[in-house]
C-alpha cells in the first residue's frame, strides 16, 4: 500500500475542519508542496517546526492517528476494525459501522460521525 493511500487526502481534511477538527495535534504527516513544482507530497509532521512557521505543511492524519483519536468504548462497545471480504468495517457493535474499500476510508467516516456525535471533543 503506497503512503497516500495510508493518510487523509486534502479534500478529506476540509471535511474534517469544517466540522471542527483540528488536525494539527493528532497528525503524525503532512502535506508538502515541492519548492520547485506544483507536485504534492508527504512527509513526517514535525509540530516545532509547523508552529515557527518554518515549512509550509498541511498536517494530515494517518491510519494509526485516526485509530488513536477514536474512542476505545462506546456505551461499553469496544472499537472493532475488520475486513469482510474486500470491505474494510469500522465501528462499535450496535451502535455504528462504517464499511469501504479502504481502511483509511472506513476509518474517516467513523471519525466523521464520531465528531457529529460529540464522542470526540473538540
Amino acid at each position: 500500500m503506497k503512503l497516500k493511500e495510508q493518510v487523509l487526502s486534502l479534500s478529506q481534511l476540509s471535511e474534517l475542519y469544517k466540522l471542527g477538527f483540528d488536525a494539527v495535534d493528532n497528525s503524525s504527516m503532512c502535506w508538502i508542496k515541492h519548492p520547485d513544482n506544483d507536485k504534492i507530497g508527504l512527509t513526517i509532521f514535525i509540530k516545532e517546526l509547523f508552529d515557527k512557521n518554518e515549512i509550509g505543511c498541511i498536517p494530515t492524519l494517518s491510519i494509526g492517528d485516526i485509530i488513536d483519536v477514536l474512542p476505545v468504548q462506546i456505551e461499553e462497545k469496544v472499537l472493532n476494525i475488520f475486513t469482510f471480504g474486500e470491505t474494510w468495517s469500522v465501528g462499535w457493535e450496535g451502535i455504528q459501522y462504517y464499511g469501504s474499500n479502504t481502511l483509511i476510508d472506513a476509518l474517516f467516516e467513523t471519525l466523521k460521525w464520531c465528531i457529529k456525535q460529540k464522542h470526540i471533543a473538540l
